[in-house]
């Protein structure tokens, strides 16, 4: 897995970041930060305790 590409702190701004690319995704693990990671690494990020947007 790659380290966080992009980081928000509203999920608005995180949606549409990742909405740009259709291999985006966001990512949280406290809903107070929002990730933007490629699509293929989700599942590996949900495994480690982050809810995927």
């Amino acid at each position: 897995m790659d380290m966080f590409e992009n980081e928000f702190s509203t999920l608005e701004k995180a949606l549409e970041h990742a909405g740009k690319n259709e291999e985006k995704a966001v990512i949280t693990h406290d809903h107070k930060m929002y990730y933007v990671v490629d699509c293929k690494s989700v599942k590996d990020y949900v495994r480690l305790g982050y809810e995927h947007i």
